[in-house]
């Protein structure tokens, strides 16, 4: 009996040791992935013809530098964005690098050293995708969902003619124009600037394309 009630000593003993040399070996689980995208998120606070607009932008690095993206109909006839860090708690007033009118974009600059990456590729239908924002009155918001389809609109804010817009299955609110919209790797595939004119759960999205390209002429 004392050979038996040994042996489960020891057995528990070598079991309690395997179980903290192989907690001490795990890897220690990064920021989650909404996480590692939010920290790159401001919220801006835009005054117009005295006149306040709240939206989202967020920091982006792009060829060695970090600027900051987000809508051109939230910056349109400004010069200057004020933008809180929510994860700096420091306020920032961004300078205006370009506007792009007819995609929707902003380009303004940034106090950062880092920022979200875009993505290698382009987003595709079905794909899982994590819009963070910061939408009036409810703080920081993060919605999953996923690419419905590449749409041709025509929008009175944007360029003439019909444009490339990916539809989303993502709900969003005031506030949310110019949020980062990212796969699942927290690279950016697009940017979001406007809710669907059918249903409150989809959104529409600045393809990556029209993003790179923006970026190409401006960002220097």
């Amino acid at each position: 009996m004392k050979a038996l009630i040994r042996l489960i000593t020891i057995g528990t003993l070598l079991l309690g040791i395997f179980t903290i040399a192989s907690f001490m070996s795990m890897d220690i689980p990064a920021l989650s992935v909404e996480k590692q995208i939010a920290k790159h998120v401001v919220s801006y606070n835009v005054i117009m013809l005295g006149n306040q607009r709240i939206a989202t932008g967020f920091h982006l690095e792009y060829e060695g530098k970090v600027y900051i993206v987000t809508n051109k109909h939230v910056c349109d006839h400004s010069q200057k964005l004020y933008n809180h860090d929510y994860i700096q708690f420091e306020d920032y007033v961004g300078e205006i690098i370009a506007i792009d009118d007819e995609h929707d974009l902003c380009l303004v600059t940034s106090n950062r050293s880092e920022g979200l990456k875009l993505s290698d590729k382009p987003s595709v239908p079905m794909e899982d995708l994590i819009l963070v924002g910061h939408p009036r009155g409810l703080g920081k918001t993060i919605r999953k969902g996923r690419h419905v389809s590449l749409e041709s609109i025509s929008a009175s804010w944007i360029g003439p003619g019909k444009h490339e817009a990916i539809l989303a299955s993502l709900i969003a609110y005031g506030g949310n124009s110019g949020s980062p919209v990212c796969n699942t790797n927290c690279n950016v595939v697009a940017v979001l600037f406007a809710g669907s004119p059918r249903f409150h759960t989809e959104t529409l999205l600045v393809p990556l394309s029209y993003l790179k390209s923006f970026l190409a002429i401006y960002a220097r």
